[in-house]
C-alpha cells in the first residue's frame, strides 16, 4: 500500500537527498518524490515503488538492480556512517545507500558514492561518481570493490576504512575523489626571444574550471620552474630581480614574470599552485648574432701605483644586446697602450697575481662577459683594447696616478711669488704627499736667491721669496702614497724673545724632515743659516745667531714625513774651524739609505760660499761630511759649523736607492750623469743631500772662495724620461758657474 510523502528539511551538513532519506526512514512511499530520485523511496514490496523501479532491501531501486556485491546491498550501504547499513544488515539499509561510501569512512560526502560523491554536481557523475547508487558498476565502489573488499560494506560490517568507500575503494579518485576546481591559465601567447635578454612579460590567470578569472579573498603563491635547466625567472622587465615564485595577490587574478636563458633552445614554463590544476607554455630562445665587444666595467681612472682594478668586456649585437658566446667561448686578446717602462699588466684574479698569459682571456660557453683585472706601475694614462677576429674591438681609458709628479716653473724677475700647477691626474690629499723641490738662482742677494715652497693643495706648489730683482727657477717633485706615507707641515719663524732656538710642535716623531725657508736678510750668515733637528715634541730649528725679521720676515716651512717601513737615524755633530770634513757615526743599516743635512755658522768675518755649503753621503761607519769642494784656500775653512744635523734615511722594501756623486767645474752649467740601471720617472725622485738656505733639496760643496751665491751650490735636479716614461740618465742644472762644485745625488725609485 503507498503512502503519502512528506517532505522533510534538510539536515545541517548533510545533502538534502540523504536528509530526506533519514527523515523518511519508517514512513510508507505512496509517490515518487521525483525522478530522478525515485529509488531513495521507502518500501515494503515493489508494488509500493513506481514502474521501472523494485523494492530491494526495503528500498526502491532501478530494475535489474544487482542483489549483492556492487549493487543496492554494496554500493549503498558501503560504509555508511552508521557502520554499514542503517538496520543491522550487512552494508544494506537505507542509510548506508544513501551515504554511498559513508559520511566519514567511505567518502560520504565529501568523496565516496552517494550523491555528493557521485552527483552530476560533484566530480563523479553517472560513471565515475558511482552513479546514483555511490558504488555503481563503473567506479565509486564499482562492480569488484562494490563498497567493500568483498560484497556490501566491507569485510566485516560495510564501511570499515578498507572496504565499503573507505579510503582505497569505494571512493577514491574514480568515485567521486577531491579533485581541483580552480585552475591555472597562461593568457600570454608563447615568446620567442634572444638569448640572455630578457623576455616579454608572461601573465598567468587563476580561473574557474569554465574558464573564468577566480580571484580568492586571499593571496595565492604561484610556483615557477622550466625545463630543461638553464631558464631563470624574475619579477621585473630587466630582469634585474631573481625569484621562484610569484604571488597572485588578494582579490586579484593574474600575476607576471619574465624570464632569461643562456643558451638558444626551446623551454617549457611550469606553474602550480597548490589549490588550481597547473598549467605549462613552451618559449624560445633563439641564438644571438655578436658584432662587437664592448667595455661594461666604469672606467678605471686615477688609479694609484700598483692598485689592482677590475675590467669587463661584453659580446654584444648590433642592437647593444649581450650575446652568450658559443661553444668552446671566445678568446679575447688585450692590450694597452703606450708602452711604458712598467706596462700595464692585465691578470685574471682580483689580487693580481695571475697573469693573463700575453693578455688572452676568455668569455666562457654560454657567457656574455668576463671580467679581468689591471694593475700598471708606470703613472700614465692607457688606452685598453680588447679584440677577438673580426668583431669590432672594445677600448677603454685607464688613467695609473704617477707616485712622483715633476714640473718646474719661474719666479719672473720682478715676482716673489709663483703658482706652479700639478698636471692631471691630481693628486688626492696633501696629508699623504711629500715635496721636494731645488731653487736654482744667480743672485748673489740670498733674499732673491732664497725661496720657500710649499704644498697648499694637491694641485698647486706655492713658492715666495722676500725680494725680487732676478729670475729664479724652481724644479720640484710631488711623493704621493696612498698608504705608509704621512706628512705634517708646520712654519716657525725667529725666535720674539731673540734667542736662537725655537721648538716647532709636532706630535709624531716622523722618520725624517724637509726644509724650506725664505729670508729678507741679504747674506747667507749665521742669521739665516738654520739647522732642522728632530727632536722629542717637535722640530727643533737653532740659528748660530739671533734671526732677523726685516726686509719681508724669515720663515721656514717644514714637512714632519712619516714613512711607514722606514728607518730614519738623526745625528748632529759639527765641521769646526780649519776642517773640511768630519765623519758623524751611526750604526750601520740594510740597503742603501739617503742623507739630508741642515746646519748653522758661527760667527764669519768674511762671506765665501766655500765654508758654508755643505755635501753629506753615507758610509759604513755613518754619515761623512764635507765642504770646500776639494779648496786649498784659508777662506773655505776659517768658520765653524757648530750644529750639522744630519739624517740617514732607509727606506726598506718600498723603494730601491741609489746614490751619485757629480762634480761642475767652473763655468758648467749642468752635468748629465748615467744612472746605474733604468728608472721609471713615474715614481722616481731625484735630489741632493744639502739643504741650503732657500735652496730646498738641491745642496752641495763649492769651491767658490769669493763670493757668496747660493746658485753656485744649489742644483736641479732633473730625470731625462723618454717616451716609454723611463730614464737612464739624471741631468743637474744651476743658476751660477763661478765655482767648481759638487753634489751628492739620490735616485729614489718607490715601488717594485
Amino acid at each position: 500500500m503507498r503512502r503519502s510523502l512528506v517532505r522533510a528539511p534538510a539536515t545541517a551538513g548533510v545533502p538534502l537527498t540523504l536528509s530526506l532519506a533519514l527523515t523518511l526512514v519508517g514512513a510508507c512511499t505512496c509517490q515518487p518524490f521525483g525522478a530522478p530520485d525515485a529509488g531513495l523511496f521507502r518500501c515494503e514490496e515493489s508494488a509500493d515503488c513506481l514502474p521501472g523501479y523494485v523494492c530491494i532491501a526495503r528500498v526502491c531501486s532501478p530494475e535489474g538492480t544487482p542483489t549483492a556485491g556492487g549493487s543496492t546491498a554494496g554500493g549503498l550501504a558501503g560504509g555508511s556512517g552508521v557502520s554499514g547499513g542503517f538496520e543491522t544488515g550487512t552494508g544494506g539499509g537505507f542509510a548506508g545507500g544513501m551515504a554511498g561510501g559513508g559520511a566519514t569512512a567511505g567518502g560520504g560526502a565529501t568523496a565516496g558514492g552517494g550523491l555528493a560523491g557521485g552527483s552530476p554536481q560533484a566530480g563523479g557523475g553517472n560513471t565515475a561518481g558511482g552513479g546514483r547508487a555511490g558504488g555503481g558498476a563503473t567506479a565509486g565502489g564499482g562492480a569488484t570493490a562494490g563498497g567493500g573488499a568483498t560484497a556490501g560494506g566491507g569485510a566485516s560490517a560495510g564501511g570499515g576504512a578498507t572496504a565499503g568507500g573507505g579510503a582505497t575503494a569505494g571512493g577514491g579518485s574514480a568515485g567521486g575523489g577531491a579533485m581541483n576546481l580552480l585552475q591555472l591559465t597562461f593568457i600570454t601567447t608563447p615568446h620567442t626571444f634572444l638569448a640572455a635578454s630578457c623576455s616579454p612579460a608572461i601573465t598567468v590567470e587563476l580561473q574557474n574550471l569554465s574558464g573564468t578569472a577566480a580571484p580568492q579573498t586571499g593571496s595565492v603563491l604561484v610556483s615557477l620552474s622550466g625545463m630543461p635547466a638553464g631558464l631563470q625567472f624574475f619579477t621585473t622587465s630587466t630582469c634585474g630581480a631573481a625569484t621562484s615564485g610569484v604571488t597572485i595577490p588578494a582579490n586579484q587574478a593574474r600575476a607576471t614574470f619574465y624570464v632569461r636563458a643562456a643558451v638558444p633552445t626551446t623551454y617549457t614554463v611550469n606553474v602550480s599552485a597548490s589549490m588550481a590544476n597547473p598549467a605549462a607554455q613552451q618559449h624560445t630562445v633563439t641564438p644571438q648574432t655578436p658584432t662587437k665587444l664592448v667595455f661594461t666595467s666604469v672606467i678605471n681612472n686615477g688609479v694609484a701605483a700598483g692598485a689592482c682594478r677590475p675590467m669587463v668586456v661584453q659580446l654584444q649585437d648590433a642592437a647593444n644586446v649581450a650575446v652568450v658566446a658559443g661553444s668552446g667561448g671566445l678568446n679575447v686578446d688585450v692590450e694597452a697602450a703606450p708602452a711604458t717602462t712598467s706596462p700595464l699588466q692585465f691578470f685574471t684574479n682580483n689580487t693580481c697575481t695571475m697573469a693573463a698569459a700575453g693578455g688572452a682571456v676568455t668569455i666562457p660557453a654560454g657567457q656574455s662577459s668576463l671580467q679581468l683585472y689591471a694593475a700598471g706601475w708606470t703613472g700614465a694614462s692607457y688606452t685598453v683594447t680588447a679584440s677577438a677576429g673580426a668583431l669590432t674591438p672594445a677600448t677603454q681609458g685607464f688613467v695609473v696616478r704617477p707616485l712622483v709628479r715633476r714640473g718646474s716653473c719661474d719666479l719672473g724677475m720682478s715676482a716673489t711669488s709663483v703658482s706652479c700647477p700639478i698636471s692631471s691626474p691630481v693628486q688626492v690629499s696633501p696629508n699623504r704627499t711629500v715635496l721636494f723641490y731645488q731653487a736654482v738662482s744667480s743672485s748673489s742677494s740670498l733674499a732673491v736667491a732664497s725661496v720657500r715652497c710649499e704644498l697648499p693643495s694637491p694641485t698647486t706648489v706655492a713658492c715666495a721669496r722676500s725680494a725680487s730683482g732676478s729670475p729664479a727657477t724652481i724644479h720640484w717633485q710631488t711623493l704621493e702614497l696612498d698608504t705608509g706615507l704621512t706628512v705634517f707641515r708646520a712654519t716657525g719663524t725667529c725666535p720674539n724673545d731673540g734667542g736662537t732656538r725655537i721648538v716647532v710642535p709636532f706630535a709624531n716623531p716622523g722618520t725624517f724632515v724637509l726644509v724650506a725657508q725664505s729670508t729678507g736678510t741679504t747674506a747667507l750668515d749665521g742669521t739665516t743659516l738654520v739647522s732642522a733637528e728632530r727632536a722629542d715634541g717637535g722640530v727643533v730649528l737653532e740659528w748660530g745667531e739671533p734671526c732677523v725679521t726685516t726686509g719681508g720676515g724669515h720663515q721656514v716651512a717644514l714637512q714632519l714625513v712619516s714613512f711607514t717601513g722606514a728607518t730614519g737615524q738623526a745625528i748632529s755633530g759639527a765641521l769646526a774651524s780649519g776642517a773640511t770634513s768630519a765623519n758623524l757615526a751611526l750604526a750601520g743599516g740594510s740597503g742603501t739609505p739617503f742623507v739630508l743635512t741642515s746646519h748653522t755658522l758661527a760667527g764669519g768675518s768674511t762671506d765665501e760660499l766655500c765654508s758654508r755649503a755643505v755635501r753629506a753621503e753615507s758610509t759604513g761607519g755613518g754619515v761623512a761630511v764635507s765642504r770646500a769642494n776639494g779648496s786649498a784656500s784659508p777662506a773655505c775653512t776659517d768658520e765653524a759649523l757648530p750644529n750639522l744635523n744630519a739624517e740617514r734615511v732607509y727606506l726598506g722594501s718600498g723603494a730601491t736607492v741609489d746614490a751619485l756623486s757629480t762634480t761642475m767645474m767652473q763655468g758648467d752649467d749642468s752635468a748629465v750623469v748615467a744612472l746605474p740601471r733604468l728608472v721609471d720617472a713615474t715614481r722616481t725622485l731625484v735630489f741632493a743631500s744639502g739643504q741650503l738656505a732657500g735652496g730646498g733639496q738641491g745642496g752641495g760643496e763649492s769651491a767658490l772662495n769669493s763670493g757668496n751665491v747660493l746658485g753656485d751650490a744649489v742644483a736641479g735636479h732633473v730625470l731625462d724620461a723618454g717616451a716609454d716614461l723611463s730614464s737612464q740618465q739624471l741631468i743637474l742644472v744651476r743658476g751660477s758657474t763661478l765655482g767648481a762644485a759638487r753634489w751628492t745625488s739620490y735616485v729614489v725609485e718607490l715601488g717594485p
